[in-house]
């Protein structure tokens, strides 16, 4: 897509919310289930989603991985 004829948001965007509006229109706002290995925790003012197991330290410091080691976390 040529960026002087059209970008994303006046191009792509439109098309996307048309299709997702037909596809969704008769699809009633029910909330997800989180399964039940997924667990959820406050980090930083946010939620983060974890795989039981992999969860962050409570200061969100070092997160552990599924094989068990400990790395530390992104700095932001």
């Amino acid at each position: 897509m040529s960026q002087t004829l059209a970008s994303g948001i006046t191009g792509a965007a439109p098309i996307w919310n048309k299709i997702m509006t037909l596809l969704l229109g008769n699809v009633s706002n029910v909330p997800e289930q989180m399964p039940d290995d997924v667990v959820m925790r406050k980090c930083q003012g946010r939620n983060e989603y974890f795989i039981k197991g992999t969860e962050n330290t409570p200061d969100c410091g070092f997160i552990a991985t599924p094989s068990g080691t400990v790395t530390p976390a992104a700095s932001h």
